[in-house]
């Protein structure tokens, strides 16, 4: 678990532009983790990890709905979070959604204004989303909402060449975001 914020950061460095002044904000959210590394020209300045990803939302929605995980799994992936807000009275399945993903976002969010409150703390410039958690859809949205910032997804295979691989261009853009603890790893040791 303390390897993972670094080999996030080493993997996602490169991409974000060491020359930035402002500190940026990297949002790995796994299955049960989310680690959140805000770095300041590769520099970490703050790292918090939070007991709480994806699986939690999946969770929440099986239990709201008395479905087996694998359902609510499917129904998270079709529903995502874009379109929640709106219909959060309709549904029991958008209620679920609605307050899982509110409250995770919000946590997201008060470990970014706790850092900010710190004493010489940088303005932070931009959020970045890796992780398997970053595909729910929506989620981009909220977090920038929620933070008033703007937010990416992670692209850490940019900055590598790739030999052939077997994958389509898409099937690399799918799980490019999914990739950057492993990257980051890979590059520790080749460094």
């Amino acid at each position: 678990v303390y390897l993972t914020p670094f080999a996030v950061l080493r993997s996602l460095v490169n991409d974000s532009g060491l020359a930035a002044v402002q500190a940026e904000a990297l949002v790995d959210v796994g299955a049960s983790v989310t680690n959140i590394i805000v770095h300041q020209g590769g520099v970490p300045r703050f790292v918090r990890i939070l007991l709480m990803g994806g699986a939690d939302i999946t969770e929440a929605l099986a239990e709201r709905l008395g479905v087996p995980t694998e359902q609510a799994e499917s129904v998270k992936q079709n529903a995502g979070l874009a379109a929640v807000a709106a219909q959060s009275d309709a549904h029991p399945a958008s209620r679920a959604l609605e307050s899982s993903g509110s409250a995770f976002v919000e946590e997201v969010r008060s470990s970014l204004d706790y850092y900010l409150a710190q004493p010489g703390a940088t303005r932070i410039d931009r959020v970045v989303l890796s992780g398997g958690g970053s595909r729910l859809g929506g989620l981009v949205e909220r977090l920038s909402t929620a933070t008033r910032l703007p937010v990416e997804i992670a692209r850490p295979l940019s900055v590598l060449r790739l030999g052939k691989t077997g994958l389509t261009d898409e099937q690399l853009a799918y799980v490019e975001p999914m990739v950057t603890v492993p990257v980051g790893l890979a590059m520790g040791v080749a460094s």
